[in-house]
Parts: C-alpha cells; structure tokens; sequence
C-alpha cells in the first residue's frame, strides 16, 4: 500500500517526518544515516539518487522512495534497510531508548539489576 513518507510514531508531536528528511538532508548526511542505522553497504549511491530525483520532483510516498530504492540497488533487502535508517531517525529511537536506560536506572534500588534487550543488524 503507498503512504505518505511520515514514520512518526506519534504523529501528534510537529517533529520532521521521513518526507522532511529526504527532501532537506545532504547527500553525505543521508549516506551517513543509511550506514549508521542500517547497515547499508550502498548507502553512497542511494544517498545520491535520492538527492538527484528530489531535483526534479518531491519524494512523497513510499512507492516512489521504493523505486529509488531499486533503481539504485539490486540488493532487495536495500528497501527494508532504508526504511529502517528513516524510521530510526523520525523517532529518534536510539536517543529514546539512551533516555530510557538513564531513566530507569535511577529508579534502581541499590544492587537492582536493568536488562535491556534491542536487535538491530
């Protein structure tokens, strides 16, 4: 199903969506964001052919962002990897989960234990 490029996990705070970042990040600092929160080895052409499709038209949907995707990558899980990068960052779930570890270690008594379990490649 196409969708707007959002990925705020609550959509009620005015935070940048994945649209926001797709249309203003520089080449260099989607690459960076592909690499860091994806893992992703072809992070540079991606980066580029985004910035170069976004010259000529917006990238709005997830369809259009999919076929940029493709059309730079012939790695099927670049698609899932990219998305990942975006929704990682909209959220902003690595400061979040820091602020969460923070939080909940002040509510340790003493000698309490925290497990923290995440996955991520």
């Amino acid at each position: 199903m196409d969708a707007v490029l959002d990925m705020r996990l609550d959509r009620g705070k005015p935070d940048k969506t994945a649209k926001d970042i797709l249309a203003k990040y520089s080449d260099q600092e989607l690459a960076d964001l592909f690499r860091k929160y994806a893992d992703e080895s072809r992070s540079w052409p991606l980066a580029k052919g985004i910035v170069t499709h976004r010259e000529g038209e917006v990238i709005e949907t997830t369809f259009q962002l999919v076929e940029i995707i493709k059309k730079h990558s012939r790695n099927p899980k670049s698609v899932a990897r990219i998305f990942q990068a975006l929704r990682i960052a909209v959220n902003k779930e690595y400061e979040m989960l820091e602020q969460m570890v923070h939080a909940s270690a002040e509510l340790l008594t003493e000698n309490g234990l925290l497990g923290v379990i995440s996955f991520h490649s």
